[in-house]
């Protein structure tokens, strides 16, 4: 009895496995709908400095200064998958991360978590290296009063910028290979 258990469960788990593991959609996306009529002439190298959209294919998303690879894809449920990325902007390289999910129009939504501490100083420069202070656990349970001023954060009511149309894809049907 146990032993057709087993069988019954593993033969379950082989059907249903395989259609939680769904890879993304094959094709071209790019983040406006001009794109795709750029796309049909031109590849996204191709375009160079005219590339002022995104592009997203399995293999990551780019733009005119920016690549992000993806270097692993999980799926989360039917249409939606979390992406890791390796990235490279201007010769500054991070790890970023992606949530992608199918729209009911054939585009994909794209949430995006990028790592914006770099922003100080120059935009080519990375972020400050950490200092010895940084790296001292001992400096985590520090008093305030004892000789700096509290923290006081830098809040800001106005939410980060999202460059338009960044979070939906639509999908590019006819694109130079």
């Amino acid at each position: 009895m146990r032993t057709a258990s087993s069988v019954m469960l593993g033969a379950w788990l082989a059907v249903v496995t395989p259609a939680f593991a769904e890879d993304l959609p094959d094709g071209t996306f790019a983040s406006i709908p001009e794109g795709c009529a750029a796309l049909k002439e031109k590849t996204p190298t191709e375009l160079g400095d005219e590339l002022d959209f995104y592009v997203l294919t399995k293999a990551g998303i780019s733009a005119d200064k920016q690549r992000c690879d993806f270097v692993q894809v999980t799926p989360q449920g039917e249409g939606r998958w979390l992406a890791e990325a390796f990235c490279d902007e201007d010769d500054y390289i991070y790890p970023d991360l992606f949530a992608i999910a199918r729209t009911d129009k054939g585009g994909l939504a794209v949430t995006r978590l990028t790592d914006v501490t770099h922003q100080s100083g120059s935009e080519t420069e990375g972020p400050a290296p950490f200092g010895e202070d940084d790296m001292n656990p001992v400096e985590l349970d520090r008093d305030p009063a004892e000789g700096e001023d509290e923290f006081e954060p830098d809040v800001t009511e106005e939410p980060l910028p999202k460059p338009d149309g960044y979070d939906y894809f639509v999908l590019c049907p006819d694109v130079k290979p």
